[in-house]
């Protein structure tokens, strides 16, 4: 069969437009693997990525002797010690230690000495502010990031002083004084 001239461009024409649609699709193909490995590769990669800035932190050091136990944990805080309030201190401690902000004596560490010890002032107690705006930043209060503080339950000072200890002698209450008889009435 013999095609004429018309027939023959309408054939390659027909041919050309195949050809043409089928790069297209070989280029969306390939454009669509390209993409599929840049995810995979930035999926599995382990190079450092850069992290989302972190909020800063405030950390104060505890050593606590509360209801006959001793020991040291750390105290986080979200901001810095200009943003972060004295109230926000205690809550943090009462949700640790269970002690009410009330019944907490926090003194600040005397790092003069060695070891460190407490200093005889203590931080401003709960009930020393009317209010909660009142309270004052922890850098207002001297406190900076990383210190160490003592934690006593005030409480307890006052009930283990006034008990006797196991090798006190024990002293015996004061007896009455004798109450006095009433006078006897004149007989009428």
């Amino acid at each position: 069969m013999v095609l004429s001239e018309a027939e023959k461009a309408l054939k390659a024409k027909a041919e050309r437009e195949a050809m043409a649609r089928k790069k297209l699709e070989k280029d969306r193909i390939l454009k669509d693997q390209a993409a599929d490995r840049d995810y995979f590769t930035a999926r599995n990669t382990s190079a450092p990525q850069s992290a989302p800035p972190t909020a800063p932190k405030v950390l104060l050091r505890l050593r606590y002797d509360v209801d006959g136990k001793k020991g040291r944990k750390p105290v986080e805080l979200e901001g810095t010690t200009e943003s972060v309030s004295y109230f926000l201190l205690l809550q943090a401690i009462e949700e640790q230690f269970s002690v009410a902000p009330g019944r907490q004596v926090l003194h600040p560490a005397d790092e003069s000495k060695f070891p460190v010890a407490p200093r005889e002032q203590a931080l401003p107690s709960f009930g020393d502010f009317s209010s909660i705006d009142e309270f004052p930043s922890l850098e207002m209060l001297g406190l900076r990031n990383g210190q160490e503080l003592f934690l006593t339950e005030a409480g307890a000072d006052a009930s283990s002083s006034s008990a006797p200890s196991a090798g006190a002698p024990a002293v015996a209450a004061p007896a009455p004084l004798p109450t006095p008889a009433p006078a006897p009435t004149p007989a009428p």
